[in-house]
């Protein structure tokens, strides 16, 4: 019979964590900036990180992505969570002093690597997944416009009457951008492109003359 494993005691265990998990050092450049480093940093510092780092590149009400600010907002991260640096509000000097100095560098090159290789993924992973919500929502958001479509027209067959490809369009993409989904406001929306229709019309007719 296999012998049981003897557990290691908490108590034990945490003896071997880091007793010195900050370090001090000067800031590079200058003389009398004296910052903390957290080589690691806990659980709801990591968490706030990741968060920080995807609502810079995700926004979840519009559904816009932005890429470019991964970079950006990772470095504002590092520095205001691993170190003790503060940030002004304004971008442009957040970006000059990120990129300008060699905080960064230097924060990095003493901090947890892999906690940090691990906060990269966990970013990476909720972007995507943020994206796909985003996604899947949008499809969603046109099944709803195709039913309230199939609705209004078995009450009133001739509601899209007159209404070409592009006005069609011009339909889908006002309807989507409705907070509700009620008749009313959707008639509305096939009136108004109508009525920019029939106003193209004559527009066209009187230029002819």
């Amino acid at each position: 019979m296999e012998k049981d494993i003897k557990r290691v005691s908490i108590a034990k265990f945490e003896s071997a964590l880091d007793k010195e998990n900050i370090v001090t050092e000067t800031l590079a450049g200058t003389e009398d900036v004296v910052i903390e480093i957290k080589k690691t940093i806990p659980l709801y510092e990591m968490t706030a990180f990741v968060q920080e780092v995807v609502e810079a590149c995700v926004d979840s009400e519009t559904g816009d992505y932005i890429p470019e600010a991964y970079d950006f907002a990772f470095r504002v991260a590092v520095l205001t969570h691993y170190a003790n640096f503060a940030m002004p509000s304004n971008l442009e000097k957040q970006y000059m002093l990120v990129y300008g100095t060699r905080a960064f560098n230097q924060v990095t090159g003493s901090i947890n690597v892999c906690q940090l290789n691990d906060i990269v993924k966990a970013i990476d992973r909720k972007i995507q997944f943020m994206l796909d919500v985003i996604s899947s929502s949008a499809v969603t958001k046109i099944n709803e416009v195709i039913n309230k479509f199939n609705d209004i027209a078995t009450s009133s067959e001739q509601v899209f009457g007159g209404l070409n490809p592009a006005d069609l369009s011009k339909v889908i993409e006002g309807i989507t951008k409705l907070n509700k989904m009620d008749e009313a406001d959707v008639a509305k929306v096939i009136l108004d492109v109508k009525s920019e229709g029939s106003d193209t019309t004559e527009t066209i007719a009187v230029s002819k003359e």
